[in-house]
């Protein structure tokens, strides 16, 4: 094999279905951009150690900003199917016990809802509001 190295691409693309746990939740940061998140939960069938099918459930924060935010609060609620795209984020925090915190979000870049809720047709595009624009912007003491 030759000195050459490998180059590997940066991606960060995750594409989740579930259902909403939640009602949106929204918040503004001091600049007036819109922040919805939710948390979906997202099941994964497979055998347990008897050969019986199971599921197992994972439970995931979602973020949603400007445009896709302000749709997704008032066009989806608790228990609607969803597939999500966008990209996956690692944050970290310490509570007052001192043990420090790790818990993965996504940050939409498109909402799908799974069904029709109403007539009103849902924009699944977002704005591209980037991470440093709103990561200092927002007040936010727990990160769930």
């Amino acid at each position: 094999m030759s000195d050459q190295k490998i180059r590997v691409p940066f991606i960060n693309k995750i594409i989740i279905s579930g259902r909403l746990t939640n009602e949106p939740e929204t918040k503004f940061t001091q600049s007036g951009t819109q922040i919805t998140t939710f948390r979906i939960a997202s099941d994964t069938p497979r055998k347990n150690k008897d050969g019986e099918w199971d599921r197992e459930t994972l439970f995931i924060k979602v973020v949603t900003f400007g445009y896709l935010a302000e749709k997704v609060q008032g066009q989806v609620k608790k228990g609607t199917p969803l597939i999500v795209e966008g990209r996956l984020r690692m944050n970290e925090f310490t509570p007052s016990d001192g043990e420090r915190k790790v818990y993965f979000e996504i940050n939409a870049d498109r909402v799908h809802p799974l069904v029709w809720l109403g007539s009103a047709q849902f924009d699944t595009s977002s704005d591209e509001v980037k991470d440093e624009e709103v990561e200092n912007d927002i007040d936010d003491d727990i990160p769930f």
